[in-house]
């Protein structure tokens, strides 16, 4: 839940002149002045006393200041003050929030009069202010993730998962296996939830929810302040076309990868010819997009090329025909008619994806959006490692994931092999461990921590591969797992095999 929700803030009527005086010479928004000013007031006062100012001027909505970053900003605050503030002290009408705003407007003002009404210098002088130590950002990134997950049943100490210790850990990589019932999901939302609060918000979760049962609990939702899109009803904020270069060379590339995904997973798959005349026309919608500001094209464009082109050639609608058209409909990524901003990083958000309304086009929906999370990752520079700690930008999560290991995901492999030197991990919740050692995408020696819960349906040799034991090994655990309690799973750690009690997201 947002700490300023949906209160308001009134500048004094000196402060509204200023916001109106800034905002005529920058041209940026009130509410970005606003962030501005109080930032500035922060680095030129540190703490200063609560003062008195009248409330005749403009209302800002506290939404439209802090965003995302209401936490940082509250955090500082209670921080300078040694406790943390209530509400009311952090915003409102007689806040610190208030009266940082005054301060750092009337700073605003002084700068842009010592500027002499240029840009490039009162920009300048805002900039010289920020001063960042050498450690600063590895010491804010790469804090330790070790999150408390259950108790040991043989001797009751506590278990912790140390995801981002890269001295022990290679990867960050992790699969929780299980049937539906026996406490897997209750298991996550424990975790991610965690992750979320230790990290203070900076690890970025995004969620694949394939059955729907992620998105309606509220409880989790809000505590992981995850945005929520259900799909056909909610359009998501982003455009699979998007590319970082323009190149004939890069859209051809696109294209190509493009058709591999949607041959993939149609079931018959598409012939030679299909998979031909799919590139050609997307690299068409590139084409016609080359002379715009927006040079990438949409699912509404596509699908007018491809109308036209099977009506130049007599053609009947076929597989590609009806994927084109369906995408082009239900409008499930973002066009260029529509009324919401896409993302400016898929990376930088935290959301969940309710896939369970789209049917036959669950996987393919899913398929382009782990393709644009590998394409945004593919352009990162390293994380940062601090000490043993290795950076998490963001964790891909993805439920009931036998319905996509199947299919033999490249981008999803690629996430897998190249995320960890980028940050990015990636979270498998699915029913048995024969899904993550098949023909088409064996992940076994990719994913680092496993947690099984469970299950009937267990193969002596899957559970031999995930876990990296011997066959007799093997065949001990998989009488043991058969047996287990809801909420008791077995995981291999550096102190060994360990069966967990975990914890239940529910009862914190």
């Amino acid at each position: 839940m947002s700490l300023v929700g949906d209160r308001k803030i009134y500048t004094s009527e000196k402060g509204e002149k200023l916001l109106e005086k800034i905002r005529d010479f920058t041209r940026l928004d009130f509410s970005v002045i606003a962030k501005i000013a109080i930032s500035f007031a922060l680095l030129e006062y540190k703490k200063i006393e609560q003062a008195e100012y009248d409330n005749n001027g403009k209302n800002l909505r506290g939404i439209n200041i802090f965003g995302e970053d209401d936490v940082l900003f509250h955090s500082i605050l209670s921080l300078i003050n040694g406790r943390n503030l209530e509400s009311s002290e952090f915003f409102g009408p007689k806040s610190l929030s208030k009266t940082y705003l005054e301060k750092g407007l009337e700073l605003l003002e002084s700068a842009m009069e010592q500027s002499n009404d240029d840009k490039l210098i009162f920009f300048d002088k805002l900039v010289s202010k920020v001063t960042i130590s050498e450690d600063f950002e590895a010491n804010i990134k790469s804090d330790e993730l070790k999150i408390k997950i259950g108790k040991d049943s043989e001797n009751q100490e506590d278990v912790y998962l140390e995801l981002n210790n890269a001295e022990t850990h290679p990867n960050p990589h992790l699969a929780v296996i299980g049937k539906s019932g026996v406490g897997k999901t209750q298991f996550l939302f424990h975790l991610l939830s965690e992750i979320r609060s230790v990290s203070n918000h900076r690890v970025n979760i995004i969620f694949l929810d394939y059955k729907g049962d992620v998105a309606s609990n509220g409880i989790f939702t809000s505590k992981g302040k995850f945005k929520v899109f259900s799909l056909p009803e909610d359009m998501l904020p982003l455009n699979p076309f998007q590319l970082d270069s323009y190149s004939s060379k890069e859209i051809r590339m696109s294209a190509r990868q493009k058709t591999k995904s949607f041959s993939s997973i149609s079931r018959q798959g598409f012939g030679d010819v299909q998979q031909h005349t799919l590139t050609e026309l997307i690299v068409s919608s590139y084409d016609k997009r080359k002379t715009s500001e927006k040079k990438f094209p949409d699912f509404k464009e596509l699908f007018e090329i491809t109308k036209r082109h099977y009506e130049e050639k007599n053609k009947a609608p076929d597989t590609l025909y009806t994927i084109i058209k369906d995408l082009s409909e239900y409008d499930l990524f973002w066009n260029h008619q529509a009324d919401i901003i896409p993302f400016s990083s898929i990376l930088k958000e935290s959301f969940i994806v309710d896939l369970s309304k789209l049917l036959a086009l669950k996987e393919l929906a899913a398929y382009l959006i782990i393709e644009s999370i590998y394409n945004e990752m593919s352009l990162l520079s390293d994380s940062t490692v601090n000490g043993n700690y290795r950076e998490i930008r963001t964790i891909l999560v993805i439920d009931e994931a036998h319905h996509y290991l199947s299919q033999g995901n490249v981008f999803l492999e690629k996430l897998i092999r190249e995320g960890r030197s980028k940050g990015v991990a990636v979270f498998l919740a699915s029913q048995s461990p024969k899904d993550f050692v098949n023909a088409k995408l064996d992940l076994k020696e990719q994913i680092e921590f496993s947690f099984i819960f469970q299950n009937n349906n267990l193969d002596v040799n899957s559970v031999k591969s995930l876990l990296g034991i011997n066959k007799k090994e093997a065949q001990e655990i998989t009488t043991n797992i058969s047996r287990f309690k809801p909420f008791q799973c077995i995981t291999k750690d550096k102190y060994g095999f360990r069966i967990v009690e975990t914890i239940k997201f529910y009862e914190t």
